[in-house]
């Protein structure tokens, strides 16, 4: 049976009230299990809902409420920024939980994620901007949203972070005749360590553990070969050095972590805050600015392997300066890389 979870993810007044409350975590964990008593097979209409099927896998259902079009219009200017200097552009699509396999019909929920999703990247491709379309690779290879996809938390595991970091560097060379060493995220030059039970992800938190009933597994990928790396804010300024562990923060792979405040999803990327350059002192290749959701967190740790530098910006954090951080640096190409929220703040580039 499907069991739902009705939470409204965008009432961002009632979740910041509930985060204050103390004992929060205790407060959840009752009403996750009254609404495992009340209803656990009740399939609750409206714009949104979670989906918990028979090995507690989640899943976001909701409807677009977002003006595509003004996020095309955005992404269109911010090439034209790029032609302006000479710099390369194209929009990175990375797949999301709600996809064509889903079946909404049978939850009685209705949704329009996948015809917004094609209409907006046809609108990019309307006005001459290149798209990368990951989730498409990933599903013409056989991959499953079980596969790419945590049970409890909305991001892509990190298996599938490495495959998006080699879809990227594999289409820059193809497409823009880079040099991007892709051999370099060949899986047999990685170890992989799996932590099960480990944490519960930010989808389940909200509909809480005792009403999920499943805790995530993470694996840990890190090369096998050597690795020297410095990250900074500026170029040529770095604060840290040091092989690819500076990427990673193990601190919570051991028991006990808290699962209401702890995200192994981000546990990747650490110090990639925003703006942000990492340097790779063993690899030559080109200058690539990321633009990102934390979707990249993951991606731009392994893609860094191939490249000589690659720049972040979030534009959820940095609201101003990206056109002149833009003009004033000598990046070979910029990339948008994100999945399919429609969260409007992170279409306003300048």
């Amino acid at each position: 049976n499907n069991i739902f979870c009705n939470w409204s993810f965008g009432d961002r007044l009632e979740e910041i009230m509930e985060n204050a409350f103390i004992g929060k975590s205790y407060i959840r964990e009752i009403y996750g299990a009254t609404n495992l008593v009340l209803s656990p097979n009740e399939i609750v209409k409206g714009t949104s809902a979670v989906v918990k099927d028979q090995d507690g896998f989640l899943e976001d259902i909701q409807m677009v409420t977002y003006d595509i079009s003004q996020a095309e219009t955005k992404l269109y200017e911010l090439k034209q920024v790029c032609d302006n200097v000479g710099v390369e552009f194209s929009y990175i699509s990375f797949p999301s939980k709600t996809n064509s396999e889903t079946s909404f019909a049978n939850y009685g929920i209705d949704t329009n994620q996948e015809e917004t999703r094609e209409s907006f990247l046809a609108g990019l491709k309307a006005r001459g901007i290149s798209v990368l379309n990951v989730r498409t690779l990933l599903e013409g290879e056989g991959y499953s949203t079980k596969d790419i996809f945590y049970k409890t938390d909305h991001h892509w595991k990190s298996t599938a972070g490495l495959y998006g970091a080699r879809a990227i560097a594999n289409y820059l060379n193809d497409n823009f005749g880079y040099s991007l060493r892709v051999d370099l995220l060949d899986e047999d030059l990685f170890t992989f360590t799996t932590y099960n039970d480990l944490w519960l992800g930010e989808t389940g938190r909200n509909c809480s553990k005792t009403w999920v009933g499943v805790l995530d597994d993470f694996t840990k990928i890190v090369p096998t070969f050597d690795t020297s790396l410095e990250i900074g804010s500026q170029y040529e300024e770095y604060d840290y050095s040091g092989d690819f562990s500076i990427l990673i923060n193990e601190s919570g792979y051991n028991d006990g972590v808290d699962l209401y405040n702890y995200s192994a999803h981000y546990s990747y990327g650490q110090r990639i805050g925003s703006p942000t350059w990492l340097h790779n002192n063993n690899v030559e290749g080109k200058k690539i600015l990321i633009v990102k959701d934390s979707f990249s967190m993951v991606t731009i740790s392994f893609l860094l392997l191939t490249t000589s530098d690659i720049a972040v910006w979030d534009v959820r954090v940095t609201k101003e300066g990206l056109y002149d951080y833009i003009a004033k640096n000598d990046f070979d190409i910029v990339l948008v890389a994100y999945t399919d929220f429609w969260n409007s703040s992170s279409y306003i580039f300048n």
